[in-house]
């Protein structure tokens, strides 16, 4: 673990690991999440999963490795089960070793070089891990600033900047504008003694 030097009223952190510590082996599936930009609506989305359906078959049938996939809209990320609206993700299946010659790294490059195509969306194409299923994240920086309006900005920066390097790939953030978050504690013992229940404050904020 590292610190970088933080710019003007904002520090970052950087975790990194050694590739070792998550061997790369092949778990036989190859994971797609589509995100679409804030505020998406289903019928956008659906538009872009039944372009990645195209996508993923046409690699089946070229090349006769990929056994079953399906695709999900809402694609996972949310809470309680529920995906996001502006997500769209498949889960493919690849064929058994001895019944296929390219790895699942081969297939996931593959199907990366054609999702990364599509225009209006942020792509990641992984191989699920022994240690991570949803995939690895070798690289990963925390941010933090004064603001949502520094953040965003910096946030950018950043993605742009790692975007125009070969070797970063699935480059994505999880600030997502116009989703504010508010975190409430709850005295237990006030509750207990106004014979509140939590379910009802819960309503209350709601």
């Amino acid at each position: 673990t590292s610190a970088i030097a933080p710019p003007r009223a904002m520090s970052a952190l950087v975790s990194t690991f050694q590739s070792e510590s998550t061997p790369n082996d092949d778990r036989g599936a190859v994971r797609i999440v589509i995100n679409g930009p804030e505020g998406a609506s289903l019928q956008y989305m659906d538009g872009y999963a039944r372009q990645l359906e195209d996508i993923v078959g046409s690699e089946m049938r070229e090349h006769g490795d990929i056994q079953r996939y399906n695709i999900r809209v809402p694609g996972g990320g949310g809470g309680g089960g529920v995906g996001e609206v502006n997500r769209a993700q498949s889960f493919v299946v690849l064929n058994d070793w001895g019944d296929r010659e390219r790895t699942a790294d081969e297939i996931a490059t593959s199907l990366r070089r054609k999702v990364s195509e599509l225009p209006g969306v942020r792509s990641s194409v992984v191989t699920p891990t022994a240690f991570n299923w949803g995939g690895a994240d070798p690289f990963k920086a925390v941010l933090g600033g004064p603001d949502y309006e520094t953040l965003s900005a910096w946030s950018k920066k950043i993605m742009d900047a790692m975007a125009e390097q070969p070797g970063f790939l699935n480059v994505d953030t999880d600030y997502k504008e116009r989703k504010p978050q508010i975190k409430v504690s709850v005295d237990r013992a006030r509750e207990a003694e106004l014979g509140v229940s939590l379910t009802s404050i819960g309503r209350t904020l709601e």
